[in-house]
């Protein structure tokens, strides 16, 4: 994880993407989504890069001040909860916390 990001904190199993999952959605090769993930929209679970649904959709529709807040733990302003909304990746209390 890129030093003070939190990419995927709180853990939740339903926001992360494989690197093929997430090249099949952003339709970009499986390399190019782990260079994405070290450049921000992932990290490293049991050896194996986990993208961010809600960080991919950002970073495909361009917007970094959304992902800026991400990285910062903004899970609940409107414009960072529309994309987990997007990525039908639930908010709220049922999240597991980070492992």
């Amino acid at each position: 994880m890129i030093e003070g990001r939190k990419i995927i904190i709180p853990f939740n199993r339903q926001e992360i993407a494989s690197l093929k999952e997430a090249g099949e959605i952003a339709g970009r090769c499986a390399e190019t989504m782990r260079m994405w993930a070290e450049d921000g929209i992932g990290r490293k679970i049991g050896g194996k890069w986990a993208i961010s649904r809600p960080a991919l959709l950002m970073r495909l529709e361009g917007n970094t001040a959304a992902l800026k807040a991400y990285w910062k733990g903004d899970r609940s302003s409107p414009e960072i909860s529309r994309y987990f909304e997007m990525a039908g990746v639930p908010l709220g209390s049922s999240q597991a916390k980070d492992r």
